[in-house]
């Protein structure tokens, strides 16, 4: 099993989403913003600065005027499938039976059961 197991499927964990920032703080950043910019202009500018700094300076300069660059995450994944074998000679006629009645949707492919979290693919 994924994520919290108190978690519902379909259901946000944060329904609210993240809080917001209140008006009182973000007017108080929008009347510093300009003199925040210069500053960054003047790090960026700043050839004594190290070069860590003048960097991070110019992208978040590059970041409030053109926007953050899109990012990609390339991803190498192994899934392992096993088929799971059912041993006849311990179930009762019943429970053959109804076995014999869901088989066609337990063959289908992709079918997956959840065992407490180790989930294998029924064939």
């Amino acid at each position: 099993m994924v994520g919290n197991p108190n978690w519902k499927p379909g259901i946000s964990g944060n329904p609210g989403g993240r809080p917001g920032m209140s008006k009182e703080v973000r007017a108080l950043a929008q009347q510093h913003s300009a003199e925040a910019i210069e500053v960054l202009v003047k790090l960026m500018r700043n050839e004594k600065a190290s070069p860590a700094a003048r960097t991070a300076a110019a992208s978040q300069i590059l970041d409030r005027a053109i926007g953050r660059p899109e990012s990609s995450v390339d991803v190498n994944a192994r899934i392992r499938t096993e088929t799971m074998r059912l041993d006849y000679s311990v179930l009762t006629q019943v429970e053959i039976e109804l076995l014999n009645q869901i088989g066609p949707i337990l063959s289908r492919p992709g079918f997956i059961i959840e065992d407490g979290g180790n989930s294998a693919p029924v064939a």
